[in-house]
């Protein structure tokens, strides 16, 4: 009996001893060195004791290619703490800073890009970033995932602005990023913006906001746009929009109704993803080029309606399915500015509540709310509703 005993805890002795060593060899590949080379011309230094790295030389980083918790070719770990960029660095490698830790950071003059997913996905503590001057070139989802509260762009940079805290290209027509952490629930995108790039709201802003309005000039929602907004609230896509990207509106939260305007000429697939309670997509025009999925996970009652008038593009043969999807037609009705199919006093208040700005029209409303026939949305179209209503007035 001793025996066995004896040799139990000699094994157990051995598994300790073993475990130590496994535990000790992968702390120490853990542990970054303390210098090395990461561009043909550019160099660190790493001190673990205060996590401060220093990058120094001239000419671009190399980028760098991380597959989380499989793989990495960056010397450094995601324990970096501080960064102190050195003038002569063009350039952030793609993936430079992936899933790490940051709190502050300093970017030289001498830069001129930053790379794909340069900051994307760490506990990045940084409130906000300063674009220097001569960065032209900033990659995809270079700040997704991060904590920045605002973008501030050098004043004589030549390619980017920030208004508002917003990241945009100079001329105003493409918004590059929506600061992660900003703690704003509305935001209007500018008049005169064009496109929305790539990730630009992807995701974090989800923790606040809640309503986004879009200008009539925006014509481009890229890829993943607005990936996992899960607070954000019914949208209003713009009568003049012509491209939704794949995954878009993603893992959004609620969307009672969308309405897709006539000016759309392609859907990408999985554009609407996992989106609750969307049952109904409105086309105000002639279908578009549609992906395979347009809506993935789509629930078995989703209906594509489009217009009577434009039966012969839809279902020319009186079909009820396009694309695989259910499709039904529908018609206007002067004074329905609601959507709801009749009209009542609740028409009145949507066209008030529009034009104080409180709850938009969808696009279908704004076609027949103007009962006065002046060409323009006013209160005076409230007015002759509720006079109809009451037969003062013998016609909308």
């Amino acid at each position: 009996m001793k025996k066995v005993l004896s040799s139990i805890l000699a094994l157990a002795m051995l598994l300790c001893a073993l475990v130590s060593i496994i535990t000790v060899d992968t702390l120490a590949a853990d542990e970054p060195p303390t210098s090395g080379q990461c561009g043909d011309d550019v160099w660190y230094t790493y001190d673990s004791n205060t996590h401060m790295l220093t990058i120094f030389g001239t000419g671009p980083m190399w980028d760098f290619e991380i597959i989380p918790r499989i793989s990495s070719n960056r010397p450094w770990n995601e324990w970096v703490k501080t960064v102190v960029v050195k003038e002569g660095v063009t350039s952030i490698g793609d993936m430079a800073f992936y899933e790490t830790r940051i709190e502050s950071i300093q970017l030289p003059e001498s830069l001129e890009s930053i790379g794909d997913k340069a900051f994307h996905m760490g506990d990045n503590l940084i409130a906000e970033i300063t674009i220097p001057k001569n960065v032209r070139f900033i990659g995809t989802n270079a700040f997704t995932y991060t904590e920045i509260k605002e973008f501030q762009v050098g004043a004589q940079n030549k390619w980017f602005r920030s208004v508002g805290g917003v990241l945009f290209t100079v001329d105003m027509k493409t918004l590059i990023t929506y600061p992660c952490a900003s703690q704003t629930k509305h935001y209007a995108v500018p008049q005169g913006v064009e496109i929305i790039k790539e990730s630009a709201f992807y995701p974090r802003g989800s923790r606040y906001l809640e309503t986004i309005s879009f200008p009539d000039s925006l014509r481009i929602i890229e890829m993943s746009a607005f990936q996992e907004q899960r607070g954000l609230r019914d949208v209003h896509l713009p009568p003049n929009l012509e491209y939704l990207g794949r995954g878009c509106f993603l893992v959004v939260n609620s969307f009672s109704c969308i309405e897709i305007p006539a000016t759309m000429i392609e859907i990408e697939n999985e554009a609407f993803f996992a989106i609750k309670d969307l049952n109904e997509i409105y086309f105000l025009g002639a279908p578009p080029i549609l992906g395979e999925e347009i809506y993935w996970l789509a629930p078995e009652d989703l209906t594509l309606y489009y217009p009577t008038v434009l039966a012969d593009a839809w279902a020319p043969n009186g079909e009820i399915t396009y694309q695989g999807y259910n499709i039904a037609p529908y018609s206007y009705e002067r004074g329905d500015a609601n959507c709801d199919g009749k009209v009542s006093a609740a028409d009145a208040a949507a066209i008030l509540r529009h034009l104080v700005k409180l709850t938009p029209l969808f696009l279908r409303g704004i076609k027949v709310a103007d009962v006065t026939g002046d060409g323009q949305i006013t209160a005076a179209d409230a007015a002759r509703i509720l006079r109809w209503l009451v037969r003062l007035e013998s016609s909308l």
